[in-house]
């Protein structure tokens, strides 16, 4: 187990080796993610500048939008997984995956998680941030806040698992990925 946990991990650092060749990509990625945040923050400082004193709280919205858009790379919101599949079908990709010693479940996982690198290490910074924020997380909460999180990481999975399942049965996967967004 141990051992395929160390060969998806060097997956995903192959993966994220085209930052280096890329360095720009790096540098856009950060700064396409600050000025999403300085944009929301500055519409809802605007917007509590404007309403009756104490109605908004414009801290408590933007530490818990920190939060929120902080956890959606690590839960591969969107259907990218099952595009990558996709490709891997039509291509033969696939073909190759299978006689690997690897899941090929778990590949494109690995391969995304790679490819994702600056927006899950950003996102980590990001829920930091807003916890400060707002104040952490209070230890009642947890028996709340952790099925929450296990419940979206499972049915991401197993719509992105299903969506590229049907990728085996229709040529124009891509074309059903995005009627289905």
């Amino acid at each position: 187990m141990l051992g395929r946990a160390k060969l998806w991990a060097s997956m995903c650092w192959f993966e994220a080796q085209r930052f280096r060749a890329y360095p720009l990509e790096l540098v856009a990625g950060i700064l396409g993610r600050i000025a999403e945040f300085t944009l929301y923050s500055t519409f809802w400082i605007t917007v509590a500048h404007f309403t009756a004193p104490g109605t908004i709280n414009p801290v408590d919205i933007i530490g818990y939008y920190m939060i929120i858009t902080g956890l959606s790379p690590f839960f591969y919101t969107g259907l990218g997984i099952a595009g990558m599949t996709a490709d891997m079908i039509k291509s033969g990709e696939l073909n190759q995956t299978l006689i690997r010693p690897i899941n090929p479940i778990l590949h494109p996982w690995a391969m995304r998680t790679g490819r994702n690198a600056v927006d899950i290490g950003y996102g980590v910074v990001q829920v930091a941030i807003g916890m400060i924020i707002t104040g952490g997380v209070q230890a009642e909460a947890l028996p709340y806040l952790l099925p929450v999180l296990f419940n979206t990481a499972a049915i991401n999975a197993a719509f992105n698992i299903a969506v590229g399942a049907l990728s085996f049965y229709m040529t124009t996967a891509a074309d059903l990925r995005m009627r289905l967004c």
